[in-house]
Order: C-alpha cells, then structure tokens, then sequence
C-alpha cells in the first residue's frame, strides 16, 4: 500500500483538489448528469477561504 502526504495550502493540494473536480465534472457528464446540478461555490472564482 503507498500512501501520499500533502501539505495543506500547497500548490500540490490545489491540483489534487482541482483534478478531483475535474474527476466529478467528466462523470456528471459521461452519466448525463442534470444541468445546475454542482454545489455551489466550488468554482475557483467564487471560493471563499483562499489561501
């Protein structure tokens, strides 16, 4: 088994973050997933929190 450390507020952890988004995103699409249907603000233009 590997296990993988990630500082968090890196830019390791936005990548790992953005790719399981994109992940989410491709498979609402491939399952024809109903429009509207993502959370609200998990676009990174209107994220609170930052870095």
């Amino acid at each position: 088994m590997v296990y993988r450390l990630v500082a968090a507020h890196t830019i390791e952890a936005e990548v790992l973050g953005l790719s399981a988004r994109k992940g989410t995103l491709f498979a609402n699409v491939l399952d024809g997933g109903a429009a509207g249907s993502a959370q609200p603000g998990t676009s990174p233009l209107t994220r609170s929190g930052g870095w």
